[in-house]
């Protein structure tokens, strides 16, 4: 099942994981819902805990980007990247 978005606009916070040109990065959507298991990678952002939903990991257009939000650590994006790897070894 994908996450869908919040509010009218129904946006969904992405971790931009690699740029691939000037019109596409591959991204990895982010739920700030509890979820579990190998699908998923838990990290703190801005004082809360946020989950990268790994199993949606597509790569999207720079187009359907509305905002920065912040960068995070190298430490918790290793977790992020970890996770992928295990995913989709």
């Amino acid at each position: 099942m994908e996450i869908n978005g919040k509010s009218a606009r129904f946006t969904r916070p992405v971790l931009i994981m690699r740029k691939l040109s000037k019109f596409g990065f591959m991204g990895i959507p982010l739920t700030s819902q509890e979820k579990t298991g190998s699908w998923y990678a838990e990290f703190e952002f801005l004082g809360k805990k946020e989950f990268a939903a790994v199993c949606q990991a597509r790569v999207m257009s720079v187009s359907r980007l509305h905002s920065k939000l912040g960068r995070i650590p190298e430490s918790d994006l290793e977790i992020v990247k970890k996770a992928f790897h295990e995913l989709y070894k």
